[in-house]
C-alpha cells in the first residue's frame, strides 16, 4: 500500500453520502450482495443526518467513515486483506480522522482471513444482530410458533371489518408522517428518539427519490391509521431491509396484521424480509423473536489492540 498517495485520497476524496453517491455504491454493493441492513444505501443516506456518514473510492471498494461513532464500516466491494484493512485504518487516525476500528464486518470474512487476529481485536455482541425472516412464512403466518400472531391478525380483521392496507404514495405520505409524529411524542425524550426524529425528517424529505428505491404500507383500522412499515431493497439479494415501522400497539392486533400485510404485499419481489437490529431493547427482541426468524445474522467488530 502506497501510505503517501493513500493519505492524499483520504484528504481530498472523502465526502458526504448524498443522492449522487447512489450509482456507484449499487455497482460495488451487488459485489457482495450481503442481507446487512448496513449495506442499503438507504439506510446510510437517511441516518447519514445523525451520524454525519463520508465515504471515499478506493480500488473498487468504498469505505464508509462515521465521525460520529469514530468507526470505519467494512467495506463495501471484493474483501480488503487484513493487514490493509488495518493499514487504511491507521492512515485514517494519522490523518485525524480518529477510527476506533472496523464495524458491520461478516462471519465469512473471519473464516478466509484468520490471521485478522493478528491485527485486530474481535467481538460481537447479540444486541447488533439482524433478524431476517422467510417472506413466505410470514404471509402465511404458518407454523405453531405464529399460532398468536395469526390470532391476533384475525382479532383485529374481526374489530376493525374495513381495515385495509395502502402502498405509501404522495398523497398518504402526509398522514404516514403525521403517525410517525404522533408515535415517537408519546415516548420519553431520549438520544435515541432524537436521532430517529432525524433521520425521519430526512426521509419526509426524500422519499420519493429513485434514488432510494423507497416502499412501504400503511394500514387503517377503519378510519384511523394504525401503522405504517417503509422498506427498500438490499442491492444484490432478494431482501427488502425494513427501515421504520410503528404501529398502535393500543388497537389490538395492529402489529401483527402490519406485518402480515407487509409480507403479503412484498412476497413476490423479496424472499427475505431484514427487521434489523434490537439494540438490546427487551420488547424489541421479544418482538422479533417472536416472529420466527430464520436467522439471526451476527455482525462483528474489529478493535485496533491496545
Amino acid at each position: 500500500m502506497n501510505k503517501t498517495s493513500l493519505s492524499q485520497t483520504i484528504t481530498a476524496a472523502l465526502r458526504p453520502v448524498t443522492l449522487d453517491s447512489y450509482q456507484i455504491f449499487s455497482n460495488i454493493l451487488k459485489q457482495q450482495a450481503r442481507f446487512s441492513c448496513e449495506c442499503s444505501f438507504a439506510n446510510l443516506f437517511l441516518w447519514s443526518s445523525v451520524y454525519k456518514n463520508q465515504w471515499m473510492y478506493w480500488k473498487d471498494r468504498i469505505f464508509v467513515y462515521s465521525p460520529v461513532e469514530q468507526i470505519l464500516y467494512f467495506p463495501h466491494g471484493n474483501y480488503v486483506p487484513p493487514k490493509e484493512l488495518y493499514e487504511m485504518a491507521a492512515i485514517f487516525r494519522e490523518e485525524g480522522h480518529f477510527v476506533t476500528g472496523y464495524y458491520d464486518v461478516p462471519d465469512d470474512y473471519l473464516l478466509q482471513f484468520p490471521e485478522v487476529s493478528e491485527y485486530f481485536a474481535i467481538s460481537s455482541s447479540d444486541n447488533q444482530n439482524d433478524y431476517l425472516y422467510n417472506m413466505n412464512h410470514l404471509a402465511t403466518m404458518s407454523g405453531a410458533k405464529l399460532r398468536k400472531k395469526r390470532n391476533l391478525v384475525h382479532q383485529f380483521e374481526n374489530s376493525y371489518p374495513n381495515a385495509k392496507a395502502e402502498r405509501i404514495t404522495p398523497a398518504n405520505l402526509p398522514v404516514v408522517k403525521n403517525l410517525a409524529e404522533q408515535l415517537n411524542a408519546e415516548h420519553i425524550p431520549s438520544e435515541f428518539i432524537h436521532e430517529e426524529n432525524q433521520a425521519l425528517e430526512n426521509l419526509w424529505q426524500n422519499f420519493f427519490a429513485p434514488e432510494l428505491h423507497l416502499d412501504g404500507l400503511i394500514i387503517f383500522a377503519d378510519d384511523i391509521a394504525a401503522g405504517f412499515s417503509i422498506l427498500s431493497p438490499l442491492t444484490g439479494c432478494s431482501c427488502c431491509d425494513i427501515h421504520f415501522e410503528k404501529a398502535i400497539h393500543s388497537i389490538k392486533g395492529a402489529p401483527q396484521y402490519l406485518t402480515w400485510k407487509v409480507a403479503d404485499e412484498f412476497k413476490i419481489q423479496y424472499q427475505v424480509m431484514n427487521r434489523e437490529q434490537d439494540l438490546g431493547e427487551e420488547g424489541l427482541r421479544q418482538a422479533k423473536r417472536s416472529l420466527d426468524p430464520f436467522l439471526q445474522l451476527r455482525r462483528n467488530n474489529l478493535t485496533f489492540i491496545a
